[in-house]
């Protein structure tokens, strides 16, 4: 019983090291640079999320937050933009079946949420997550 609840311990956290898993990374990083291509062209940052259409059924946003949300460092001043998607839930808020939004946040490190809400996001009712990449290495770190 011990060996085989080792083993399951064991496999699982290996599976982040199979090719199967780095594929999906890659893939998930490629929809968060579709995403964040995206917003740089086309939504202008907002300090509330303003949707936009994307990727189909999607909503895409970017959503400008302060570095250090408590204003006690050098990052004060400074902010960083998330790119944001969402798939919209398949019934309205206010239906009883709504059981509200799942926020999604894979870990890392470099993991980003949106490949996986652009693949599997419509098996769920309302799913949110960010990129919180950016170009130059800044702002990859946020709290939610």
């Amino acid at each position: 019983m011990v060996f085989a609840k080792l083993a399951q311990l064991t496999a699982a956290s290996l599976a982040w090291c199979s090719p199967q898993q780095q594929r999906l990374q890659l893939e998930n990083m490629k929809a968060a640079d579709s995403v964040l291509s995206l917003g740089r062209s086309q939504i202008k940052p907002s300090t509330s999320f303003a949707w936009h259409d994307c990727f189909g059924d999607f909503k895409c946003a970017r959503l400008q937050v302060p570095m250090d949300w408590q204003g006690h460092s050098d990052e004060a001043n400074k902010t960083v933009e998330l790119a944001v998607v969402k798939v919209e839930a398949t019934v309205p808020v206010t239906d009883p079946a709504y059981g509200g939004a799942v926020v999604l946040n894979p870990g890392g490190p470099g993991g980003s949420g949106i490949g996986q809400v652009l693949r599997g996001g419509k098996n769920v009712r309302t799913l949110l997550s960010a990129g919180p990449e950016s170009g130059n290495g800044e702002g990859k770190h946020f709290d939610i």
